[in-house]
């Protein structure tokens, strides 16, 4: 995985005149992707309260389901309106990386774990 992620950005950098463009885009790709990852941490707080019952806590937010339900759906539409709308650029190559790479990331993040039960069970 390093070696694929090194080589692409030595192979970026001889499309792209200078490593300051280069830099420009990834801190922009950054800043697109990473707020996208608490999605994953919204659906999951609105699910947990959806299942309440089901688990014993010790600490809640609030104890009023509508509220929480309210700032778990309000947080998730905030976070994904600010992540579509900086996923637009005016460069096609700047849009084509800001769209495939959250792609790219979800899908390894659901390949490879699928990777390592194989090679558990291979290993076994």
């Amino acid at each position: 995985m390093i070696v694929v992620l090194s080589g692409g950005l030595i192979a970026i950098q001889a499309f792209v005149p200078n490593a300051q463009a280069v830099m420009a885009q990834l801190v922009k790709l950054n800043s697109t992707t990473m707020p996208l990852r608490y999605l994953w941490v919204f659906a999951a707080y609105i699910a947990l309260r959806k299942h309440q019952k089901s688990f014993e806590t010790t600490y809640q937010m609030t104890k009023y389901q509508g509220l929480a339900y309210t700032a778990g759906i309000w947080c998730f539409l905030v976070t994904t309106a600010c992540c579509i709308f900086g996923i637009y650029s005016p460069d096609p190559f700047t849009l084509m990386l800001n769209i495939l790479t959250p792609i790219i990331l979800i899908a390894l993040g659901l390949i490879l774990p699928g990777i390592d039960k194989y090679h558990e069970t291979k290993a076994n």
